[in-house]
């Protein structure tokens, strides 16, 4: 029988992938309840009928509520050794990116960001794992502050360019065009090395 891996950012695929490869990459965004909850996109990721009446939004939901419905709670996923002892005792990666929240959740999303990098750094701390091991980033030019006032001591980058946070998939990336064109490859590595991103 043929191997379906799991859906994207969810607990299994995070484990496989931490267990199989030499790193994950997974987006972090900040519960109605305080918690950090493994979700891309702004809205739920889940078929109309299902919403019954709640906001769309991620943020706006309690991590208990997304959990029932199979999202991954970074908590959680933490508490799990499958997950742990590789990142913990072989040398692997993980890229954690703070996704920025809606503008109806927050016109400027830097202090929301900031709490989850320290939520998620208080736990990567306690868990032992090796410095240079967790990277955080985001597609947020106040990186800098966010990482100040998290009081994080971990690495973290920013990521250029900036897409807007508000549109359809294709209007945003054209909004962003002039960004594209002016951020040719060796000027973005010389910005992140300039901003000694790792």
């Amino acid at each position: 029988m043929a191997f379906i891996p799991p859906p994207e950012n969810t607990h299994a695929s995070l484990v496989q992938a931490m267990n199989n490869m030499d790193g994950v990459e997974f987006d972090m965004r900040l519960t109605a309840d305080n918690q950090i909850v493994i979700h891309h996109d702004h809205e739920v990721s889940i078929p109309n009928d299902l919403f019954d009446g709640r906001s769309r939004y991620v943020e706006d939901w309690n991590l208990e509520d997304l959990v029932e419905l199979g999202f991954c709670s970074f908590e959680k996923l933490m508490q799990d050794k499958e997950w742990l002892v590789p990142w913990q005792e072989h040398s692997k990666v993980a890229c954690l990116e703070i996704k920025r929240s809606h503008p109806s959740i927050s016109k400027n999303p830097t202090t929301r960001m900031s709490k989850i990098m320290q939520i998620a750094s208080e736990m990567i701390d306690d868990a032992g794992i090796p410095e240079q091991s967790a990277v955080f980033y985001a597609f947020h030019r106040p990186m800098e502050k966010v990482a100040k006032l998290s009081g994080s001591s971990r690495p973290w980058s920013r990521l250029l360019p900036v897409v807007p946070r508000t549109g359809t998939h294709h209007g945003k990336r054209l909004r962003a065009l002039p960004e594209f064109v002016r951020y040719s490859f060796s000027k973005l590595l010389n910005q992140q090395k300039k901003a000694g991103s790792p």
